[in-house]
């Protein structure tokens, strides 16, 4: 019998059952409630339906064995069903829940997924707050971002005070309505709402609540010395009381503060404005709705026992990234365990401060550290440290990230130390002489920044900045450090009393090449040096010694001739960035590529790809995930008649004819594969 069979005959009425049930009626006589009698028809005497049938029963427990499956799993969540009898009610969105009496007023719509991207996920008051409706606060809309270049960026009109989100804009118009008598308002946030380059809303202050130690901005560990001496479902908590506001009528304002599991996104506010009569039982009630909060998730619980196979996936995971992104392989210095190892770098990273490579090699001690939080993510930082050398003190530099119990990434990830006051290695060595006469630098010629570097702050770059050119606009290297290496593809434009070079900028391994520019002197000294392609030693050919190239170097090391790359595996990107709308000819050659090549490490290694191209007389795919050995070239022959089109408004990122042949030029051109047993 199939299953169709089966459901069918499941279908059908029981033997002893009547193909159309009758109407149930109450009964006419007696006390209980526990039989029905069936309303009697012609011919018909009315029938007793006592006890379930067998089938019905099966029917039932079948039921009630899934509803217990669906809760086993978390499929059904009963503490999110709503519950008659409950006298409060049930909000749930944005990853949390938390209960307020039924009886009053939601201020804000019901967006349970943020649709809008509001800071602001609740607005309740105990007796309802008029002229602060939806429709009433109206609707911002923020303008449509641009393509520039390779980026998409914002208009530039003033958007001072502005407030997008629907939910925010309903709280900028509460908190300037009047209290009542006995009112309790609740507003709960995830992190600050702000008015655009104006700051929090209302009572959000975050001197008040961190003294200006704001776990929105980077790293930050609850302490009991610092007032977290609560906790609400598990995680930190910390109550801060102000006795004014910025709300007509409020006599008190309570403010939780919550971190989330693991850290991010960063803390939750529950924020409970009072006005008397009795504040006291007002704030018994306010507490409780604020200790109501419970998050839907929490991270697996931390063990010391897979601790540091967790750090070194999260340790890998950055390495990989600074790899791939900005060509700097910084982070392989660090050990996978806690410890310290000396090794010597010739770049370093940087936010918010010039980083990139140093004047010189740099002897550092490189060390890892990791502690357990109390919302439950391991932290780790990778500190760099120097001696004192010539022309620089000693100093430190470092970066932290967070990860969760089973290794993935969690909670926030940036750089240690403030940059204020820091000398890096990298901003001193000897600054050349003065000039003779003009500087020349050959097109094709590579380029390495000297001392003291191109800060943006003065010199040729302000003066660009306060007299653009129509050619170059504000597409300038910023803050160029010695050691720097560029390739010249165009130049000297002469502007602002100074010679401009453009120059092609790779920051990684598989990031696209912009195409900047750059003065050759400061009106007295160079500020770049032609140095010789860093070609690889001894002609090898591995993949990982062209990767840190810059592109113009490959060419300029190899030119047209064949290169063995052995071992590799290919692999067919996903495009991430929209690259795809690049379009040329030849088409195998001219767009944007996604074919890239890996070398020892493969895919899941450290150090990033060499795009590529595929010759026509292999077809338009070579074979994926396993090991080959690659033969092919640089400067292939077709590159000369190269043409791009990119879409309106990206700016030169390879849309006329000269850099659409620079660009064929570097693609690696893959003309022949051999499969090959795993390295």
């Amino acid at each position: 019998m199939t299953t169709f069979e089966i459901e069918r005959r499941l279908r059908l009425p029981a033997p002893d059952e009547p193909t159309r049930l009758p109407a149930l009626v109450l009964p006419l006589d007696g006390e209980a409630m526990g039989a029905v009698r069936g309303r009697i028809g012609a011919g018909r005497t009315g029938r007793t339906i006592g006890g379930l049938s067998p089938r019905l029963a099966m029917a039932v427990l079948l039921l009630v064995g899934a509803l217990v499956g669906a809760i086993a799993t978390g499929a059904l969540r009963l503490d999110r069903l709503p519950n008659p009898f409950d006298p409060n009610a049930l909000f749930g969105g944005d990853g949390i829940t938390i209960d307020y009496p039924k009886e009053w007023t939601r201020l804000t719509p019901s967006d349970p997924f943020n649709g809008s991207g509001a800071s602001t996920v609740l607005l309740v008051s105990s007796l309802g707050v008029d002229g602060c409706s939806t429709d009433e606060v109206g609707v911002e809309t923020p303008p449509a971002a641009v393509p520039s270049g390779d980026v998409y960026v914002f208009p530039d009109d003033d958007q001072t005070g502005k407030i997008f989100a629907t939910e925010d804009r309903i709280l900028d118009c509460v908190i300037r309505r009047p209290m009542a008598d006995g009112e309790i308002r609740v507003t709960v946030t995830q992190g600050m709402p702000q008015a655009i380059a104006i700051g929090p809303i209302g009572d959000f202050d975050p001197e008040l609540f961190f003294d200006g130690n704001n776990p929105e901005f980077g790293f930050y560990l609850p302490t009991e010395d610092d007032g977290w001496t609560e906790t609400i479902d598990g995680m930190p908590a910390k109550l801060v009381v102000s006795p004014t506001s910025v709300t007509p009528g409020a006599e008190e304002v309570r403010t939780w503060i919550v971190i989330a599991p693991g850290g991010n996104p960063g803390p939750w506010y529950v924020q409970l404005a009072l006005r008397g009569p009795d504040l006291a039982e007002l704030r018994t009630q306010a507490d409780g709705i604020a200790r109501s909060l419970r998050f839907d998730h929490h991270p697996p619980a931390l063990d010391e026992a897979t601790r540091d196979a967790g750090l070194a996936r999260a340790l890998d995971r950055l390495d990989r990234e600074t790899r791939l992104w900005r060509g700097s392989d910084l982070f392989g210095c660090f050990p996978r365990e806690p410890g310290s190892a000396q090794a010597t770098i010739d770049d370093i990273l940087s936010e918010g401060w010039p980083g990139g490579r140093l004047a010189e090699p740099l002897p550092v001690t490189c060390t890892t550290s990791v502690e357990a939080t109390p919302f439950g993510l391991w932290h780790a930082t990778f500190v760099l440290s120097w001696e004192a050398g010539d022309g620089w003190p000693a100093g430190a530099w470092g970066w932290y990230t967070g990860f969760d119990g089973d290794g993935n990434e969690g909670g926030s990830s940036g750089q240690l130390f403030s940059p204020e006051g820091f000398v890096s290695p990298g901003n001193v060595g000897d600054v050349p002489p003065p000039l003779e006469g003009p500087l020349d630098i050959p097109i094709g010629s590579i380029v390495e920044v000297v001392p003291p570097g191109i800060p943006q702050t003065d010199g040729p770059i302000q003066a660009m900045f306060q007299d653009p050119h129509p050619t170059i606009g504000d597409r300038v290297v910023l803050d160029a450090l010695p050691g720097d290496r560029y390739g010249i593809i165009a130049g000297p434009l002469a502007h602002a009393g100074y010679d401009w070079y453009q120059v092609e900028v790779q920051h990684g391994a598989s990031y696209p090449a912009e195409y900047l520019w750059i003065p050759s002197t400061d009106g007295v000294r160079p500020l770049v040096r032609v140095v010789e392609p860093a070609c690889p030693d001894g002609g090898s050919t591995a993949v990982v010694d062209l990767i840190y190239l810059q592109p113009l170097e490959r060419v300029a090391c190899f030119g047209d001739r064949d290169l063995v790359l052995d071992p590799a595996i290919a692999v067919r990107a996903v495009d991430e960035g929209g690259w795809g709308a690049i379009e040329g000819s030849p088409e195998w050659l001219a767009p944007y590529s996604l074919w890239r090549l890996y070398g020892t490490g493969g895919p899941d290694g450290l150090d990033g790809a060499l795009p590529f191209a595929i010759d026509p007389s292999l077809g338009d795919t070579i074979p994926t995930g396993t090991w080959l050995t690659v033969t092919g070239h640089f400067d292939d022959a077709a590159a000369a008649t190269c043409e791009r089109t990119v879409p309106e408004g990206w700016g030169p990122v390879g849309g006329d004819n000269e850099l659409a042949r620079l660009h064929c030029r570097e693609l690696f051109v893959v003309t022949g594969v051999e499969a090959r047993d795993a390295p």
